[in-house]
């Protein structure tokens, strides 16, 4: 019997359509000459959290092999090796050829005058620097790089590089180091017009934001990287992390409508379906069980990567126990840990654990959030309501 193999293929602008994948096709020929079977291609943008969903599903139906395309740029979202690396459990180790080879050209890109690849190599071993760990050489880096980008009169590279000075700070831990970094590269972005550049910084800012409980400028930054964010995909996501951040202010009207846009309009299959977890919470929250038992339901018939699957359990149980369902919780608690269990997924294997033994027992009461809402954290769930509204969505 010959070996099976997944393809995981990464890259948000393959995922939309927008760029054709090469890459798998070939990786499919070339597997099939070694006699290898192909099973599946799994198509994810560029998010470590869907990477790790994605190996984990093919994983979970038993192929001897997975390949990766994709994900290996110097840039931010360029996140494959880290991902694989932590999924398998082995840590990153520079390789000194690598690098070497990176400054070679480097140096060649300052020979021929070819700018735009020498800044984009001295991006990539910033970034190299950084996932090793090696923060004082990937500060040095990124200065190299600021003051080529500079000679070049390149803003994008520049303010790329600030943008980077700000991650190594996050990676040290220093909240807020990074914080002034990306106020100031967000600021000098608008100037300069550079949205990509805004973008990103907003998107880091918030996770900043929400690192120090700070709900409401989270949820500010999202919005805004919402409506300069030029990927539907990357909208898409954007609202969907404003649905938590709703939820995390206790404002679930609001979070219900941006869940119910995310369900309505997304074209990744993920998105929609965390959406649909996301609404069910809700209604178990807001004592609907008639609108729950319908997601239940409506999830239940769908194929589910194990990371969800495990969540979806989750949030069964929570519902189950919140309508006096104390049978149906226990028995969704139990196969909650067979999944986790089965996949490795360590927190929810803890989590499971817990609600097998206390799911039998009546849920306590949930903590209210007293938190008036913002001016601002209101104008945004208007906005967020007016465009369900536009969209002849339902509340």
């Amino acid at each position: 019997m010959s070996a099976r193999a997944g393809i995981v293929v990464t890259g948000t602008e393959v995922l939309s359509g927008r760029v054709s994948d090469r890459n798998g096709p070939w990786l499919s020929d070339r597997l099939s000459e070694l006699g290898v079977d192909h099973a599946y291609t799994v198509v994810v943008g560029d998010r470590a959290e869907d990477m790790d969903r994605a190996l984990a599903f093919l994983a979970s139906i038993g192929v001897d092999l997975i390949v990766t395309s994709g994900g290996l740029g110097p840039t931010a979202d360029d996140l494959t090796a880290e991902t694989v690396a932590s999924w398998v459990g082995v840590p990153m180790v520079l390789n000194a050829e690598l690098e070497a080879r990176v400054w070679a050209i480097v140096e060649f890109a300052q020979r021929t005058n070819d700018v735009p690849r020498m800044l984009d190599a001295m991006l990539m071993r910033g970034y190299s620097l950084r996932m090793q760990g090696r923060f004082d050489e990937a500060t040095d880096a990124y200065a190299a790089l600021r003051a080529a980008a500079t000679a070049a009169h390149d803003e994008r590279y520049r303010l790329e590089s600030h943008l980077s000075d700000a991650k190594v700070a996050m990676d040290r831990g220093n909240l807020p180091l990074a914080r002034d970094l990306l106020d100031r590269t967000i600021t000098e972005g608008r100037r300069a017009e550079c949205i990509p550049i805004v973008a990103k910084g907003l998107a880091d800012r918030a996770r900043i934001a929400l690192a120090q409980h700070d709900h409401d400028l989270a949820l500010a930054c999202l919005y805004e990287a919402y409506e300069l964010a030029p990927d539907p995909l990357g909208r898409e996501r954007i609202l969907s992390n404003i649905a938590l951040a709703f939820a995390q202010m206790g404002l679930r009207d609001a979070a219900r409508d941006a869940a119910l846009l995310v369900v309505a309009t997304a074209q990744d299959r993920s998105t929609r379906l965390t959406a649909l977890v996301n609404l069910m919470e809700l209604a178990v929250q807001d004592g609907r069980e008639l609108v729950f038992e319908q997601y239940r339901r409506d999830l239940a018939g769908e194929e589910l990567t194990p990371y969800l699957e495990v969540t979806y359990l989750e949030v069964c149980v929570a519902g189950f126990r919140a309508f006096g369902r104390q049978g149906e919780a226990q028995q969704t608690a139990e196969r909650m840990l067979q999944v986790a269990e089965r996949h490795r997924l360590n927190e929810f294997v803890l989590k499971a654990e817990a609600l097998v033994r206390d799911s039998g027992t009546a849920p306590s009461a949930p903590v209210a959030d007293e938190r008036a809402p913002t001016t601002r954290a209101m104008t945004i769930a208007r906005a967020i309501t007016d465009m369900r509204i536009a969209a002849g969505l339902p509340d």
